[in-house]
């Protein structure tokens, strides 16, 4: 552990070879010290809050530690506040909502959700063509998108299409201040199928894509032209 931490400080603090090497031996370690191992993480983080080869590591660290996944979720608020472009803190996150949250009813995750869509909105709002919050919001959607307990309740489906519309006409706003963004644009169309989906689930109906839809989708065809298919 001494041999590594002197390699990544020192040498590479991106190298595959003493991150793996690291992991190796705490593995082997009759009594390791996880909190130290934490803190060594936080420390290459405070110099690189992108490294992906320490967030790995920290997850690796976690799973054999006692740290709480909501203490987790915490530190990955502090990094993503201090850079909205910092991916790999929003794919940490994910991580661990999605195993702290995993089998909730949408009832209970509601609020949850609300907190999440605002660190979108933040990133989002501050530069919509940095592509990491854009990423954390479709996790999002998906999650919610793949069925939670209880999802088919009449009760859950119209808050659902009320979150959602919600969503629609923020980044609605969004596309009004940056036209040439694809990002928000995308996440629009991809929202608004998600809703008429779910209001033909309340009505028990099916219909056939909107204009609204169409001309989403002429418009982004416009701004990619290489990804028309």
């Amino acid at each position: 552990l001494e041999l590594t931490a002197k390699v990544l400080t020192t040498r590479n603090p991106k190298s595959y070879y003493a991150w793996h090497h690291r992991k190796w031996a705490l593995g082997i370690a009759s009594n390791p010290d996880l909190a130290q191992e934490l803190s060594l993480c936080e420390q290459f983080l405070e110099r690189d809050e992108r490294n992906f080869h320490c967030w790995n590591y920290r997850r690796f660290v976690i799973k054999a530690s006692e740290r709480s996944v909501t203490s987790e979720l915490e530190y990955c608020t502090e990094k993503i506040e201090q850079n909205f472009s910092n991916y790999s803190a929003f794919h940490h996150r994910s991580v661990y909502f999605k195993r702290l949250h995993d089998g909730e009813s949408f009832q209970k995750l509601l609020p949850s959700f609300r907190v999440e869509f605002s660190i979108v909105e933040n990133a989002t709002f501050t530069d919509p063509y940095d592509q990491s919050a854009w990423w954390y919001h479709r996790f999002l959607v998906k999650f919610l998108e793949s069925g939670r307990p209880g999802l088919n309740k009449e009760d859950d489906r119209q808050p659902i299409v009320s979150l959602l519309n919600n969503q629609i006409e923020l980044f609605k706003t969004l596309i009004d201040y940056e036209p040439l963004c694809k990002w928000t644009i995308d996440a629009v169309l991809h929202l608004t199928i998600m809703v008429r989906a779910w209001e033909e689930g309340i009505a028990g109906t099916s219909s056939d894509v909107s204009e609204e839809e169409k001309a989403l989708v002429a418009h982004l065809q416009q701004l990619d032209p290489l990804r028309t298919q």
